[in-house]
């Protein structure tokens, strides 16, 4: 019981988590990917889905948009 009590509020973190999404841009002039939690992600080789990103490192959300 007081392990269930724990985990409850972690798993409604990781829900919300889940259900959250970052949508990411490509900036045609610098190549980065401006992402619409504010963070400016430059990628070397690839796209984000060629590098497996799919949740944003900033804020936790999945990763819509330009991918």
């Amino acid at each position: 019981m007081c392990n269930r009590l724990r985990t409850e509020p972690a798993v409604e973190r990781m829900a919300a988590t889940i259900e959250r999404t970052c949508t990411w841009t490509l900036d045609e002039i610098d190549g980065a990917y401006e992402a619409s939690c504010g963070e400016t992600w430059a990628l070397t080789d690839g796209t984000p889905k060629e590098n497996n990103y799919k949740f944003c490192p900033g804020c936790g959300g999945r990763i819509v948009g330009e991918t």
